[in-house]
């Protein structure tokens, strides 16, 4: 008995439903681009948000719309620019700028300025009726 010598069959056969190995990397190609443009614009909204709550922004989803505008218009987003030019433009959407110095300490006097001065420049500039009375209280103990 001989044992006549064949080929063997192949294991794997092409179909019709096999995808195409070049579409498939466009496929991925797109993919990937449109996932780095996500990644883009997730980096930019935090950047945004972040520049805003370091201005002071009161109502940041208003403020974070006015910006985002104005970024997507500029040729390379500078987030903080942005937000710089919104704070010139539009002060209201922002908090008003801290005075120098800390709550607890009192206001800065000159060597020579006594109460009374005091009590008259803040007597002067608001009008304010007690603000008077306070001055002259002063001037008359001082």
């Amino acid at each position: 008995m001989t044992v006549a010598a064949t080929t063997p069959e192949p294991i794997i056969t092409p179909t019709a439903d096999a995808p195409d190995p070049a579409d498939e990397a466009a496929t991925l190609r797109e993919e990937l681009a449109r996932t780095l443009e996500s990644l883009r614009a997730a980096e930019l909204k935090r950047s945004i948000d972040r520049e805003l709550f370091l201005a002071g922004a009161i109502d940041l989803a208003s403020a974070a719309m006015l910006t985002e505008a104005a970024v997507s218009g500029m040729t390379s987003p500078d987030a903080a620019a942005a937000v710089r030019e919104l704070k010139r433009r539009r002060p209201g959407l922002f908090r008003p700028a801290a005075p120098p110095g800390g709550a607890s300490m009192g206001p800065a006097t000159s060597p020579g300025e006594t109460d009374a001065d005091r009590a008259l420049a803040a007597a002067s500039a608001t009008g304010d009726r007690k603000a008077l009375l306070h001055y002259l209280r002063a001037r008359r103990a001082g």
